[in-house]
């Protein structure tokens, strides 16, 4: 269920009648501030108490938030009804200006320079803890200036983003509001889009606009102290002043091609610049990473899908930030995809968009892309689940992961043997990288003899944040169960001491196998009882005075 707060009184709930709203729309994208705007009838209690630029706005979904941001812009129609656009807290960051400034380090140093200053000049509402940085370079130092005074999100953008790649990742902790800049997301969302099933419509975008298949790398602009080679490099043209390349390491030649994609697609040239480049032989390195992402088209689907979680929320909702599969035999398609936007429509549940992609495909990819579809993830994990459904003990040979993504199991299975039939349920979260180490599983097995049930509830965990930072990892396994032997039901955890025994005249409370209480006859026997504040036996109720002394009053 949706809700929304208004400076942190519930501005919409779908269960009360004065809390409504005539429309109400989220609209969320990776790398973008975010939007939703909403509709309000003049009847609504909070109709004048929404404030331009000043009144905070979230969106929830059952607990969790899906949408901070301000007020930004109102408007009032003849008809009594308030239509208000709110942005989300990315914007605070077009509130700060950064200085003209010239950098050396590594992108976290600049990242982390971009916060403070932003942080510096604003209300303490709008600032932000530097979280997590991925996002790194191949020499791990970045050379990058600015004679404007660009916006914090503009410098981030330009200065980090636009050259680096990565994600603005916003997330609330009891501490105060993080901002991560992230290389990439390592989540996959639990429901799946399956055709037939929840998926609506399906569009497969593939743009080839940006392919080259011939690169000119140029480096930093050169100057009497840093040139290197008495080759002329020309006049000034559209790029600025005479820049460093490639000649004097690539036999002559300014320029990289690639062959192949030249006989399939034809001489596409592009020029791609590297500022902080001073040295020709990085310049050469940097310009054939350049030629191979070059020759990739970027691939986006946009589809609609509906949200089980609206149908049945056992099922966990769709969030953006995390990969979704994607099953539609009909488009011959089974891909796990980022979920780069999402348009939600909190009053109709069958209404929105799901966007994923921004995949790169290289051109061979895209020439037989029916070939390379079908990922091997599913194999290696039930591999992984086969081995340690059966030693848990292999587990801590198999947590060394390099690209931490989290992947769903479930599994259920019916043994019979002579001695009774056993029926196992489980559902195992999986840590996806190099190779596979189980996270958590949840079990429950059945087992039927012909003198006794047993149920078992087992659980066994690691610790994420460990297993993320890949350092030693800390396993929790936990097994509880529900006996029924001779008309008893035992009820406890396997090696705890306590276990709780309920019988048709008695119900005992054992610790070690020794019987410390028990309930029978409507009476109850217990060797000691500690009561924190009163207790009461029929009409009257000892009852603890201010002065520390304890009374006996009739009710």
């Amino acid at each position: 269920m949706y809700q929304v707060l208004l400076d942190g009184r519930l501005l919409y709930n779908p269960t009360i009648q004065e809390l409504l709203l005539t429309k109400a729309r989220l609209s969320l994208e990776l790398n973008t501030v975010g939007w939703f705007d909403f509709t309000l009838w003049r009847s609504h209690p909070y109709y004048n108490a929404i404030f331009k630029m000043k009144s905070i706005v979230e969106v929830y979904e059952d607990s969790d938030l899906l949408f901070k941001g301000r007020v930004l812009n109102t408007q009032d129609d003849l008809k009594g009804f308030r239509a208000v656009e709110c942005e989300g807290e990315l914007s605070f960051l077009n509130d700060s200006h950064q200085r003209p400034f010239a950098f050396g380090g590594t992108p976290e140093e600049l990242f982390t320079q971009f916060i403070d200053q932003h942080n510096a000049l604003v209300d303490a509402s709008k600032h932000f803890i530097v979280g997590n940085v991925t996002v790194t370079d191949p020499n791990d130092y970045i050379n990058r200036s600015s004679s404007d005074y660009l916006s914090t999100m503009e410098a981030i953008s330009t200065r980090l983003i636009d050259t680096l790649g990565g994600y603005l990742w916003v997330r609330h902790e009891s501490d105060g509001t993080y901002i991560d800049y992230l290389d990439d997301f390592t989540v996959i969302n639990q429901q799946s889009i399956v055709f037939a099933k929840n998926l609506l419509e399906f569009e497969d975008v593939i743009k080839g606009q940006d392919v080259a298949t011939a690169v000119i790398p140029l480096g930093a602009q050169l100057t009497e102290e840093n040139s290197v080679t008495p080759v002329d490099y020309g006049n000034e043209s559209e790029f600025g002043a005479s820049r460093l390349t490639i000649e004097s390491v690539n036999g002559g030649l300014d320029v990289l091609v690639d062959a192949d994609a030249v006989a399939l697609y034809g001489y596409i040239e592009k020029v791609v610049i590297h500022d902080d480049v001073t040295v020709a032989s990085n310049l050469l390195t940097k310009g054939q990473a350049d030629l191979a992402q070059a020759q990739k088209f970027l691939r986006t689907i946009a589809l609609s899908a509906l949200d089980l979680h609206k149908i049945n929320v056992a099922i966990s909702a769709f969030r953006y930030g995390a990969y979704t599969h994607v099953e539609s035999p009909l488009h011959g398609y089974s891909e796990n995809l980022l979920t780069r936007a999402m348009d939600i429509d909190l009053l109709d549940a069958t209404s929105g968009t799901i966007t994923l992609g921004d995949e790169k495909y290289t051109l061979s990819t895209v020439t037989s892309k029916a070939a390379n579809v079908q990922n091997s993830i599913r194999d290696r994990v039930e591999n992984i689940f086969n081995m340690t459904n059966i030693n848990k003990g292999a587990i801590g040979n198999i947590i060394n992961i390099n690209i931490p993504e989290l992947y769903d199991s479930l599994t259920s299975e019916i043994q019979q043997s002579a001695d009774g039939i056993i029926q196992y349920v489980g559902e195992n979260l999986y840590l996806k990288g190099e190779v596979d180490s189980l996270i958590e599983s949840l079990s429950t097995v059945f087992e039927q003899t012909s003198d006794s049930f047993t149920f078992q509830f087992n659980q066994f965990s690691q610790a994420l944040q460990d297993v993320f930072d890949v350092t030693t990892a800390e396993f929790d396994n936990q097994s509880k169960y529900i006996r029924f032997v001779d008309g008893v039901i035992y009820i406890g955890i396997e090696s705890d001491p306590f276990e709780v025994a309920i019988a048709n005249d008695r119900i005992s409370f054992t610790e070690n196998d020794n019987e410390v209480a028990y309930i029978s006859n409507s009476n109850m026997y217990i060797d000691m009882v500690n009561i924190i504040t009163s207790m009461t036996i029929g009409n009257y109720a000892f009852l603890p005075r201010d002065n520390g002394n304890l009374s006996i009053k009739k009710r």
